[in-house]
């Protein structure tokens, strides 16, 4: 009996934005052209021969539906819909859509089902365009960079040539010459004018470094699987990695230590690429550009996207928005906030805001109502932090005699008691580097050290970068109750146990590393105490957000120690942070 069969795809992320819908279209004006004409070779192939009775029977799909609320599902479902009888037409339907649709970030397959009825469903209209970049599949990549076709772009009937075959080797043997004389040259890629260059620019904040393939990433840089996956997707988003140590002096590492990378993200640089590896050059060095190329292409436009990967495959766009710290809750809180009738929803959420640049805040929603959770103003003057480590703790004065025995300098010589308060937690790590050592202080002050601790908080991170293992030493994040009743933090014993690490000689990466470890750990078990005290259980939604958690570190270890029992909400389409 002739059926319907319905393959289903995820679109992900759940805010649809005019890139995925960009995206969309693309993806399924590529797999539709494919499988329509698989399809028409399969009925073809299944017409009678003169041996048989058997009818011809039309093998057809009706393409793209979706569910009605496509756009504004907050998970929008795609169906290919394949109308047969024919067991093998429905296996080589299927593995057509299989080595044509390109592995992607915002599509993953559901499931395969019969389909009853189209009633539920609605034809997806794809508006008539000529995408001036074409998107090639994994079998047509590997065909044009073979030895046989290199650069033969002929052999796709359906889409356009750069140029011809010959033109493209010339084109690309002229900048092979250049690049290995130590000349940099201008490329016109599908994200823009850049400037090529085979070593490092002076200039590490625009810099991107190409590495040529998959398995040059793994050799230069410390990356596990799920990073490569997404390095290697539709979409080529770039990630910040960190250089194994033998091979840090070979890049232009930021303040953190890390190294913003990406493969090549369109034919031509896949195909430059290809020729740096006959010459055995496994990498190179991108940034924007004024200058006009010798060649200019016809490129649809393409995002770039930085993503922040944890090994569990969760990711965040690392960019950021216009807009106030209202908006960026609202926005990513908007979908649960607006169906809180609906019990299959948590009702309540813990939102942990961390930003190296905006005040934080630590926030309980219950309903439309926020409040807040724990106190994060905190006093900043160091001299004060250990003037109370010194009055108001067991050993304290002996730890400080020790701890400046250790470091064989006065601490904070030029700082009076005068407090200096203030409400950005990552400024905890920031005195860290300077108490530590890890950040230089021999000028420092009362007036500059509000203007001094993001930089330092950028070198622990750095130093955490490189610290290879998955645990660190615990540093006391302890919760106190004020006599109002409010949650705060017992900032100095903070301080108090890093101290007593150093004392024991702990090299400072190990430090750094437990300083970030030991807070996320914190966070983790704020939120189960709110599940126990506040009777929420399972029904409770965690959003992380603010550009900490936009460094993989945070992101994570955090999601190492949360609750599994929780809804997770991570932000989207430039949402982490606001500026």
């Amino acid at each position: 009996m002739t059926q319907y069969y319905d393959f289903s795809f995820s679109l992900q992320p759940p805010v649809f934005s005019p890139t995925q819908i960009f995206f969309t279209q693309i993806l399924s004006t590529q797999a539709q052209i494919i499988a329509s004409q698989h399809l028409t070779d399969t009925s073809h192939t299944q017409s009678p021969d003169e041996h048989t009775t058997q009818s011809c029977e039309k093998i057809y799909t009706y393409g793209f539906y979706a569910n009605p609320d496509f756009t504004q599902d907050q998970k929008p479902t795609l169906h290919f819909i394949i109308h047969t009888n024919q067991t093998q037409a429905l296996l080589d339907f299927a593995e057509s859509l299989a080595t044509t649709l390109p592995l992607s970030l915002g599509f993953s397959f559901i499931d395969l089902q019969v389909c009853d009825s189209l009633q539920s469903l609605q034809p997806i209209t794809i508006p008539e365009y000529e995408a001036q970049t074409h998107f090639y599949t994994a079998t047509q990549t590997q065909d044009f960079l073979s030895d046989e076709h290199f650069g033969d772009f002929k052999l796709f009937s359906f889409a356009k040539s750069l140029m011809h075959t010959q033109d493209i080797s010339s084109y690309l043997t002229t900048i092979l010459h250049n690049l290995k004389s130590n000349q940099s040259v201008v490329l016109d890629t599908a994200r823009g004018f850049k400037e090529c260059s085979l070593t490092p620019f002076k200039d590490t904040t625009q810099s991107l470094c190409v590495m040529c393939d998959i398995s040059s990433l793994k050799t230069f840089f410390r990356i596990h699987t799920a990073q490569v996956d997404i390095l290697a997707s539709f979409e080529k988003p770039f990630v910040s990695l960190a250089p194994k140590e033998v091979f840090a002096d070979k890049f232009p590492l930021d303040s953190h230590g890390l190294m913003l990378t990406a493969l090549p993200y369109d034919a031509i640089l896949q195909l430059m690429s290809a020729l740096l590896l006959r010459e055995e050059i496994t990498h190179f060095f991108l940034h924007d550009t004024d200058m006009t190329p010798a060649r200019v292409f016809s490129h649809t436009p393409r995002d770039s996207h930085t993503l922040c990967v944890s090994e569990s495959g969760l990711f965040v766009d690392t960019a950021q928005t216009q807009c106030d710290f209202k908006t960026l809750l609202h926005t990513n809180l908007a979908h649960h906030i607006r169906q809180s009738h609906d019990d299959s929803k948590p009702t309540s959420s813990v939102v942990f805001y961390i930003s190296s640049k905006h005040p934080s805040a630590i926030l309980l929603r219950t309903g439309e109502s926020f409040k807040q959770l724990l106190d994060t103003t905190f006093e900043a003057n160091p001299q004060c932090l250990i003037e109370s480590i010194r009055t108001n703790y067991k050993s304290g004065a002996e730890l400080v005699e020790n701890f400046t025995k250790k470091l064989n300098a006065p601490l904070f010589a030029n700082f009076t008691t005068t407090p200096i308060r203030t409400d950005n937690l990552t400024h905890i790590f920031g005195i860290a580097a300077l108490l530590l050592g890890m950040h230089p202080n021999t000028d420092l002050n009362e007036e500059t050290l509000l203007q001094t601790l993001p930089h330092a908080y950028d070198s622990l991170l750095a130093c955490a970068n490189q610290f290879l293992r998955s645990k660190g030493p615990r540093i006391d994040y302890i919760l106190l109750r004020d006599t109002d009743n409010t949650l705060t933090l017992d900032y100095p014993r903070i301080f108090r146990s890093s101290m007593s690490f150093k004392c024991a000689d702990m090299e400072n990466i190990i430090l750094a590393y437990g300083f970030i470890d030991s807070f996320c750990e914190f966070l983790a078990t704020l939120v189960r105490d709110v599940q126990t005290n506040y009777a929420f259980g399972e029904n409770l939604e965690v959003l992380l957000c603010g550009d900490v958690f936009g460094q993989s570190i945070f992101l994570e270890r955090i999601l190492g120690f949360l609750p599994k029992n929780i809804t997770l909400t991570l932000p989207q389409d430039g949402f982490l942070d606001y500026c």
